[in-house]
Parts: C-alpha cells; sequence; structure tokens
C-alpha cells in the first residue's frame, strides 16, 4: 500500500504537469494562429488606410478569441509595424500572450515556471501595393 501512495504521488504531478503544458502549448497554438491570420490579410491589403481598418477588426476579433467564461482579462494583445516601401514594403505583425494566473484557463494547481511569464510569436510579411 505504501507503494501505491509514493506513485500515485508522481502520477498525478506528472498528469498536472502535461495538462499545464497542455494549456501553454494550446495558448501557443491559438497565439501563432492568430498572427497568422492577420499576416494573411495584411499582405493583400491594397494600401495602409485599408489595412489599418482590416487590422482593427481582425485585432478585436482575435482578442477575444482568447478570452473565456474564466479569462475576462485582456491576456493577449497583437501589433503591426510597417517596414520599408514601394517593392520592398513589408509588415510586422507581433502577438503576445500574457501567462499569469488572470489569464489561465485551468486552475492553477501547478505553477507555471516563472521564466515563462509571456509567450510571443512575430511575422514578417511582404505586402502587395507597397505601406
Amino acid at each position: 500500500m505504501i507503494e501505491f501512495a509514493m506513485v500515485s504521488t508522481l502520477l498525478v504531478t506528472m498528469l498536472f504537469g502535461i495538462l499545464t503544458y497542455g494549456e501553454v502549448l494550446a495558448h501557443y497554438i491559438q497565439l501563432r494562429y492568430a498572427v497568422g491570420e492577420i499576416s494573411r490579410q495584411m499582405a493583400v491589403g491594397e494600401d495602409e488606410n485599408a489595412r489599418s481598418a482590416t487590422f482593427t477588426n481582425l485585432h478585436d476579433k482575435m482578442v477575444d478569441a482568447f478570452k473565456s467564461d474564466a479569462v475576462t482579462a485582456t491576456c493577449a494583445s497583437f501589433k503591426i509595424t510597417p517596414t520599408g516601401a514601394g517593392a520592398d514594403a513589408k509588415v510586422l505583425v507581433e502577438g503576445s500572450y500574457q501567462l499569469t494566473d488572470a489569464c489561465r484557463f485551468m486552475p492553477a494547481v501547478v505553477p507555471l515556471p516563472t521564466s515563462l511569464t509571456t509567450l510571443s510569436v512575430s511575422n514578417l510579411v511582404s505586402v502587395r501595393g507597397g505601406v
């Protein structure tokens, strides 16, 4: 019986570790998708005003996608930075997600490592029509 107590403690700890890793991975995949979607829309925008309007609409949609009943704080943020001009025009799309207790979907049974506080994804895309 004592063996079960020792082994089950280890197994439950591993289980919660796996669940926490899965939560972080799910946030990363969702953030990666959001940045990719914004990048695709920025690449086909006709001019800077159209891209800015598209970004505003997509920004609100993507930030809302990170919210749930449990998460009411604004944990995700996105920004665009135009670079270059003319044929060399590019847009840098950056997204970040705060991994704080207020932004977690799961109960914080296993705390996240202190070195892991923010997930960040960036994407540099060429744009049609210049910036």
